[in-house]
């Protein structure tokens, strides 16, 4: 990969606006919503202190047992023990043949894997999504997490252990499993991308001893364990930096050109090429050179002799170069062609070494798009408009469990409405359920400024006791009610709210009539009718792409901006100016009429002959792709219906008041649920917001005189 110039990393990248199923999370990145049963999450955490509990019998306490006292293997533990004792030569066989024949233990996870892969490549299959390669980085995240979980006692130890066996059980069994999927002709052309699946299981992954991000390019537990001399890397990276990562001879030249230098490389190529040697000779008493620094250095001092078996073993492998060199250092002789200084084995582990670390500082920076599914929090957001059970009813889905709050049916349920990805017992289950959830992600503004200039003016007891004892708590109470809404600001001027524009719709609606409530409890205080009272100016718009930031405070306290381009538009859909006001209604009362909507646009023509849309918001304005997504979220949750009246008709009806400069066009939405409104959203015509012409719709109140008459009339269902 990097002689093409790709880089390995890319492999964790997680592309979630692929997927079917994503959702929009604070920090303004889209996630994959996911649930892992508990049981499986069990059969995890059961596996790995298995395996912990073993190491301490038989690795601290050295505790033997009779080969014929040990359980029984099944043909793939067998498969699996065979090729972890090959892989690691220095742990105790019976610690491997217990382990994997532990029906808790070694297979358990290996079913594990191969079935949560093989729900993934069905998945990719059935949607044309790389289902596989995610999954895939959820299974490693999950393990991660299970290892972290496990206790620290003799950690060194087990940390170890959980690399050689953990990590090694796992890229044997995703390259088996690769290697079935791609025996199939049709599935070859697949291989190179999925072949990359193999690439974020590095050995470190697996450690229990896990370092920050900025120091893991430096640990020197994780450098020993690719056969590294923590000192020799830094000299390493500056060399590669300088020549490039072919030019090996110059490399190797430069870094044995002094005494330090070739002491370091030849200890580090030693290490290797003896753990390659105890592989080949499935003679674990090389390892303990390999993993022992001091007796290393006296092996290759000549100041120790290996056993008499593992003197014979080396006469056997003459032909290897550390076999060679070994036998003359033993018999009192040199080479001198010293083969450290052209051997570019020390090489190729560093580069192993320093791409790995690339990648899992990717695989970390990638695991918190996959966002676990909390339980708990299904039942609080039941009773919320913008979630899909409320209309359950409407779906094909029993409503059987609406009070229970078992997680598992809990997650059952979210999986069936499509709201999550769920790793289920059963591997053969899709990890999606068939259900469509799209879900459009937008932005509501909100701009309260005059409506609290009306109330200081006319409250007896001035502002500031309404704002605390009423205003605030209480529409940051409505605010904050959807877990899927993010408050991005909150001030005496407004506020700005981002998330499922279900959501949003509904908060406006909910904040719409709290302000209206609030002005009807103090109308006696008022120095003008409520209805004329200066209201709050909401306007909603889709806004997909977000880039935020966090920075911290004097008093350590999170300061987060968010932007996307719809801000800007959202910012000038909260119109209020009183200038434009006063303009609508001077011109409404030339004409003797009383305004309609709350959301008003006047054209006027200016000097070169152009028609100028200026917009006045004193209600809920919604831009037309956001009455396309609502429609669209809701059609099997609400019933939908779209009108249209001849203005000939209406006009002599509503002679008083000024009709839009538009066709009549009028949205219901009405939820399926016992006593909720319909939702009444009517066409008010373009307003130039943002450099661009947008079409407006208002969500209108039902107490407005266009709704009460075509109510009446019988045109609208009362």
């Amino acid at each position: 990969m990097l002689n093409n110039h790709l880089q390995p990393s890319d492999c964790c990248r997680i592309e979630t606006a692929y997927f079917p199923i994503h959702s929009a999370a604070e920090d303004g990145l889209k996630k994959l919503p996911y649930a892992l049963h508990p049981e499986l999450q069990q059969r995890i955490a059961a596996a790995l202190l298995c395996l912990q509990d073993y190491t301490k019998r038989y690795m601290l306490r050295g505790e033997k047992i009779s080969a014929h006292k040990l359980p029984p293997l099944s043909l793939s533990g067998r498969a699996l023990m065979a090729h972890l004792r090959k892989q690691n030569p220095h742990l105790p066989r019976d610690l491997l043949h217990h382990w994997c024949a532990n029906p808790c233990g070694g297979t358990a996870l290996l079913e594990l894997c191969e079935g949560v892969w093989e729900q993934g490549w069905a998945q990719s299959e059935h949607d044309c999504a790389p289902w596989a390669a995610a999954i895939n980085m959820l299974l490693l995240k999950i393990i991660r997490a299970e290892i972290a979980t496990i206790s620290k006692e003799h950690i060194e130890l087990t940390s170890h252990v959980f690399v050689c066996i953990v990590g090694t059980l796992y890229a044997w069994a995703l390259s088996a499993f690769l290697k079935r999927q791609f025996s199939n002709p049709q599935q070859r052309h697949h291989a190179t991308s999925y072949e990359n699946m193999l690439l974020p299981a590095t050995p470190m992954l697996f450690m229990q001893l896990q370092s920050d991000a900025s120091l893991l390019a430096e640990d020197s537990n994780i450098l020993r364990l690719y056969g590294l001399e923590p000192e020799i890397v830094t000299r390493l990276r500056e060399l590669r930096t300088r020549l490039g990562i072919n030019n090996h001879a110059e490399i190797l030249q430069l870094l044995t050109q002094d005494k330090i230098g070739a002491h370091l490389q030849c200890r580090s190529w030693a290490r290797l090429s003896l753990w390659k040697l105890a592989i080949d000779t499935q003679q674990a008493g090389w390892m303990e050179y390999v993993f022992n620094p001091k007796q290393l250095d006296h092996l290759l001092a000549g100041k120790v002799k290996p056993s008499s078996t593992m003197l014979e073993q080396l006469k056997n492998q003459a032909e290897q170069p550390i076999a060679h060199w070994l036998l003359l250092q033993l018999q009192g002789g040199t080479d001198a062609d010293e083969p450290w200084r052209h051997d570019s084995s020390t090489l190729i582990a560093f580069f192993a070494f320093d791409e790995d670390v690339k990648i899992e500082l990717a695989r970390r920076k990638s695991a918190p798009l996959w966002q676990a599914f909390k339980a708990a929090d299904t039942s609080a957001k039941r009773n919320n408009l913008a979630d899909t059970s409320n209309w359950r009813q409407s779906t094909n889905i029993a409503n059987t469990e609406t009070s229970s709050n078992n997680p598992v049916q809990q997650m059952q349920r979210a999986w069936q409405d499509g709201e999550i990805i769920l790793l289920q017992t059963d591997f053969s289950a899709s990890l999606r359920s068939g259900t469509n959830n799209t879900v459009s992600y937008g932005i509501l503004r909100v701009a309260w400024a005059e409506y609290l200039n009306t109330m200081q003016t006319s409250l007896e007891k001035g502002l500031s006791e309404f704002i605390s004892t009423q205003f605030s708590p209480g529409v940051v109470s409505l605010l904050t009610k959807h877990k899927a809404l993010y408050l991005d600001s909150y001030s005496a001027s407004g506020c700005l709210l981002r998330g499922p524009v279900v959501a949003l719709a509904e908060t406006a609606i909910r904040l719409q009539e709290q302000l209206a409530e609030w002005l009807s409890e103090n109308s006696d205080k008022l120095s003008m009718a409520p209805k004329d009272a200066s209201k709050a100016s909401m306007f909603l718009t889709l806004a997909d792409e977000w880039c935020t930031a966090e920075q911290l405070g004097k008093d350590n306290s999170k300061l987060r901006i968010a932007f996307s381009p719809a801000l800007i538009q959202a910012e000038a859909g909260c119109s209020h100016s009183s200038t434009v006001a006063q303009l609508i209604e001077a011109h409404s009362k030339k004409l003797n009429l009383l305004p309609l909507t709350s959301v008003a646009i006047e054209n006027i023509t200016d000097l070169s002959g152009n028609t100028l849309h200026l917009l006045y918001n004193g209600g809920i304005a919604l831009t037309v792709e956001a009455i396309a997504a609502l429609k669209q979220e809701l059609a099997d949750k609400a019933d939908i219906c779209e009108f249209q009246f001849d203005e000939l008709k209406l006009k002599p009806l509503l002679y008083k008041y000024r009709m839009p400069s538009v066709p009549i066009e009028l949205s219901t939405i009405h939820p399926h649920q016992e006593n909720s409104p319909p939702w009444q959203l009517v066409k008010i015509g373009k307003a130039h917001l943002a450099g661009h012409d947008t079409l407006l719709f208002e969500l209108m109140s039902s107490a407005n005189p266009l709704m009460q008459y075509l109510k009446k009339e019988g045109l609208l269902p009362a």
